[in-house]
């Protein structure tokens, strides 16, 4: 009951209210290439025996971009990260609404390892970015972030039945639209607010302050021990 009570109470952070679009159309998407993507594109032209190739060749892609991009952003930054994602999957989404699907193979793989891409920098940096802005609530902040990415899920496939290809797009562009924007004003606030110099130590601070309690812990309990006056149980 305790991380509900954090988890809603950081919801009204306003930082949190800003990610949340953005949040909720990282469960869009996901749900949009597993569900609708794989029933109305490959399931209907090139049949059903090659989702399994197709969304292997997605989680491939998807894994490869993910171990990358987090070694990369080291010296590129989230922003060009972020912004390439966004960009990536405005152009598939336009390619899906006007295109008319064939028995071209080859390109089905193509739209599925573009858009396991964008959806690698969306789960590895959303997920880090959540952690950079609060260090201290890491918990609730995480909680939040799985909260609205599943709501995206719960969203898509609620009305899967119910909308067509180019409405499905529609929405998708609206959330990421609206998340983007609230995702640069994020950082915009962010970087105002902290020293250029500093970003990088105050990202790390809170890895050194839990090792320096972890260490004066580990010291109470030697001194404790020696002395036969602290349970370790106590500690």
């Amino acid at each position: 009951m305790e991380l509900v009570g954090a988890t809603l109470g950081l919801m009204m952070d306003r930082r949190v209210m800003l990610l949340i679009p953005l949040t909720i159309f990282n469960g869009l998407e996901q749900a949009y290439v597993q569900g609708d993507f794989t029933k109305s594109f490959v399931t209907c032209k090139i049949g059903i025996q090659w989702v399994g190739y197709v969304m292997i060749f997605f989680g491939v892609v998807d894994a490869a971009t993910s171990f990358i991009a987090g070694r990369v952003e080291k010296y590129t930054g989230r922003i060009p990260q972020f912004t390439l994602a966004a960009v990536a999957n405005v152009v598939l989404m336009i390619v899906m609404v006007v295109w008319e699907p064939t028995d071209d193979k080859p390109v089905y793989f193509i739209i599925a390892g573009l858009w396991g891409f964008s959806d690698a920098i969306w789960q590895t940096q959303m997920n880090a970015y959540y952690g950079v802005l609060f260090p201290y609530n890491q918990e609730p902040a995480f909680s939040n972030y799985r909260l609205w990415q599943s709501a995206g899920f719960t969203m898509s496939f609620a009305y899967s039945n119910f909308l067509c290809i180019w409405t499905k797009c529609l929405v998708l562009t609206l959330f990421l639209f609206t998340g983007m924007a609230g995702y640069y004003v994020t950082e915009l606030k962010r970087r105002i607010k902290t020293p250029r110099g500093s970003m990088k130590s105050r990202a790390s601070f809170s890895s050194l302050a839990m090792f320096k309690w972890k260490k004066a812990k580990d010291e109470e309990l030697h001194v404790g021990n020696y002395l036969g006056t602290v349970d370790p149980v106590d500690l």
